[in-house]
């Protein structure tokens, strides 16, 4: 568990880094144009290519990047740090539910009713964070997929080596850690929660009456279930979801360079 808290820590680290360098270069690219270009195209109902002006729009703009690129990263580290801490608390649960047989008669249905709330308190968890980021994360995969199609079809369009160039690889990148990452978390979360079933079923269970056997085979078929997250309920937060996006981001890619041709 602790091997997997410290990768886990440095997966996300690394990730920060890349997402830090992706949302500052999309501020900070203009700068390095020949033209004087702006983060993003907006109206503005003054000449803002004037001394001053221009510093202070620009200055603005990247504000509003950083701001707004920080949002996108806040939302997606908690996000996987959350699905991190499900997958730990049912590697705990199947740690707890092995000694499950190892008491007395006493001691055992106790024990074993603990198990069963901690069970209850992660199923609640996960009704809860589906509520909370289900809509967000549903929408920042629709514009996350939409954002690697355009992006990928201005790559076409750009000159190589340009700056330009290097910025929207850049970009790409950083989009595509910032849905992987909660994706690649989740499916972890799932895939630790196949185990609890597993580990009810592997406790010392054949030593009791048949009333505690009736209680943990209610438990396994419960716990059968594996935990998921859901994006406003329409699909599935996770790495196949995660091929998906990438296979329907090029697929629009070819889409718009057919009608650009």
């Amino acid at each position: 568990m602790t091997i997997y808290v410290i990768i886990t820590s440095q997966i996300i680290s690394q990730n920060w880094q890349k997402l830090s360098t992706g949302i500052v270069g999309s501020g900070l690219y203009p700068i390095f144009d020949k033209e004087r270009q702006f983060p993003f195209n907006a109206w503005y109902p003054f000449d803002v290519l004037q001394h001053g002006t221009y510093e202070m729009v620009y200055f603005h703009q990247f504000v509003c990047v950083m701001l707004i690129g920080g949002l996108n990263m806040y939302c997606d580290v908690l996000l996987t740090a959350m699905a991190t801490f499900v997958g730990l608390q049912c590697e705990v649960l199947c740690l707890r539910l092995g000694k499950v047989g190892t008491f007395s008669d006493e001691k055992n249905r106790p024990y074993f009713i603990k198990c069963v709330q901690h069970h209850t308190l992660i199923l609640n968890l996960l009704e809860t964070l589906n509520k909370l980021f289900g809509t967000i994360y549903f929408w920042q995969i629709c514009f996350g997929t939409m954002t690697l199609c355009m992006d990928l079809f201005l790559l076409s369009l750009s000159t190589p080596n340009s700056v330009e160039f290097f910025y929207l690889i850049l970009y790409q990148l950083a989009i595509g850690n910032l849905i992987l990452v909660p994706c690649w978390f989740a499916t972890e979360m799932t895939r630790k929660s196949e185990d609890i079933s597993m580990a009810a079923y592997a406790s010392n269970w054949f030593d009791f009456n048949s009333n505690f056997k009736k209680d943990l085979a209610f438990f396994i078929m419960r716990s059968q279930k594996p935990l998921k997250l859901y994006a406003a309920n329409f699909f599935e937060v996770s790495v196949v979801t995660f091929v998906k996006i990438i296979r329907s981001s090029f697929s629009y890619y070819a889409a718009l360079s057919n009608l650009n041709t």
